[in-house]
């Protein structure tokens, strides 16, 4: 993986929705009228990761320039496969199906095009573990939670046999830190872009993240994208809540031909 240095990374939370259409006349576009009706899926199968995979690398790495490490980057057809086989086998080792339960809950919800069915939105939902407002890496939370369970002696640890996240970070874990549940890889194809689909993956995720029993939603965004930010703050109404000065950003490398 290549990563820019230096970059911000913004932290938010879920914001009460006010129901007001943010406005600006500083060329900020307006909440969009949702016009592309949409059906909204829940899948960990093989194949339809392998699908979400392809549709990241073409609509999120290669659909703006803001995620390769130099404009107007071109891709040979070896290059691009090699990325779609990398970012799959990813999804499905973070979302896909598993012997045993996951510890963390984890989803992949795409948005289908409702008459042609195709595939025009994705994003995906999971538990994390939130310490000194830093976000960690699903496996990093979920080895700390399984960590902390084992540490305990053997009539303890089946109390929390089956125990949720939360549960495990409430009453093992230090005072600094917290289950949270974390929205990423949000991504609308070009052409179905601005047309509702990204508010209605997002109001899918919310649902979701209050069936596994959160009141927070939370997200990373780096403050270089306008774009991003500009759709989390203004249309979505999220918050800044915190800003990471020494994180890095992950950039598309084409040289390499990989993220």
């Amino acid at each position: 993986m290549d990563c820019g240095g230096g970059s911000r990374f913004l932290f938010a939370e879920e914001a009460a929705p006010d129901g007001v259409v943010k406005d600006s006349s500083s060329g900020v576009f307006v909440e969009d009228t949702p016009s592309l009706p949409v059906n909204l899926v829940i899948a960990d199968s093989e194949g339809f990761l392998n699908a979400a995979g392809s549709f990241l690398v073409n609509s999120f790495w290669l659909g703006s320039d803001h995620h390769m490490l130099k404009e107007n980057m071109k891709l040979t057809d070896d290059a691009r496969m090699n990325l779609v086989i990398e970012q799959a086998a990813d999804l499905n080792d973070k979302y896909g199906e598993r012997l045993g339960q996951r510890l963390a809950q984890a989803c992949v919800v795409g948005a289908l095009d409702e008459e042609s069915n195709e595939l025009i939105g994705l994003a995906t939902l999971n538990e994390a573990l939130l310490m000194n407002n830093n976000v960690l890496e699903s496996e990093k939370s979920e080895a700390i939670a399984k960590n902390a369970v084992a540490a305990l002696g053997p009539k303890q640890r089946r109390i929390y046999k089956g125990a949720s996240m939360t549960k495990i970070a409430e009453e093992l874990l230090s005072p600094d830190c917290k289950a949270v549940c974390v929205l990423s890889n949000l991504a609308v194809s070009r052409t179905a872009r601005r047309m509702g689909v990204a508010r209605a993956l997002c109001n899918e995720l919310e649902l979701l993240s209050r069936d596994w029993g959160y009141t927070e939603l939370h997200l990373l965004v780096e403050s270089k994208n306008a774009a991003a930010r500009t759709l989390y703050t203004n249309k979505l109404g999220y918050k800044e809540v915190t800003t990471k000065e020494d994180r890095k950003s992950t950039r598309l490398n084409s040289s390499h031909a990989n993220i």
